[in-house]
């Protein structure tokens, strides 16, 4: 009997893992589906958020971070496991509806905001991002980049707030930013990154600069550097000198 019974309880066991680990996937491929926009059935939609208690018609905003670590590495899969521990937790404390996955290396938190004011959204989304950013930043010992998306109206919307995020989160991480930035704080240098890497951007690059190399080869200097030096010491003449060990008049 107690050899039966162990096998019994040992099967339940295994069966009730399985069925919570499906019911992650299960949940971690809705909220996927939210973030990039695939659920573009009204009814599937519905059928889905009913099954997760989730308002579809709420406001939500898109909170962002990436993990420390080589993606795919045993390490990353458990830093990534424990910010989704302190991002469950903090959201927990706080009593605020929202749901958390992981997209590849990217920590992605859908948040559910006050939905009768765009401002008082916004505060709340920055609120909350900052209080993961000091969370992660004790649990890590390094400051991680938190982005956040502008909050949107619907469940429809979330995947708007989410590239939000995440451009924001590409232009920090270029600009070596390491605190809480929103898109609308970034959205003129996101609006150039995005330009920058679109075909459009490229050909014009490429048609200002090509000059620019061939004179440079032709004169055994690099002009493109001390263009863009000159652009990054915000058109200062002696700054760039310096910068580049050249007399000015050079």
């Amino acid at each position: 009997v107690l050899e039966q019974a162990t096998m019994i309880v040992g099967s339940e066991m295994l069966r009730l893992r399985s069925v919570d680990a499906a019911e992650e996937r299960a949940r971690g491929d809705f909220v996927h589906a939210l973030l990039h926009g695939r659920l573009s059935n009204p009814q599937e939609l519905a059928a889905r958020a009913a099954y997760y208690d989730f308002d579809t018609a709420g406001r939500y905003g898109v909170v962002v971070t990436r993990a420390v670590g080589v993606a795919g590495s045993t390490e990353s899969q458990q830093k990534m496991q424990q910010l989704v521990r302190a991002a469950s937790a903090l959201l927990a404390r706080r009593g605020m509806p929202s749901l958390v996955t992981i997209v590849g290396d990217v920590l992605a938190i859908v948040l559910q905001t006050e939905s009768d004011s765009l401002q008082r959204g916004s505060r709340q989304v920055d609120a909350f991002a900052r209080d993961l950013h000091r969370e992660l930043t004790r649990l890590d010992g390094r400051a991680l980049t938190v982005t956040y998306g502008r909050p949107a109206n619907g469940a429809t919307k979330i995947v708007d707030s989410y590239r939000e995020a995440r451009v924001a989160l590409g232009v920090c991480e270029r600009l070596l930013i390491t605190d809480v930035s929103g898109y609308g704080e970034l959205r003129v240098f996101g609006a150039l990154l995005e330009l920058a890497s679109s075909q459009r951007g490229q050909i014009f690059a490429r048609e200002v600069l090509e000059p620019i190399r061939k004179a440079g080869k032709k004169s055994g200097g690099d002009l493109e550097e001390a263009v863009v030096t000159y652009i990054e010491c915000s058109g200062n003449l002696n700054a760039a000198a310096r910068r580049m060990s050249l007399h000015r008049n050079t």
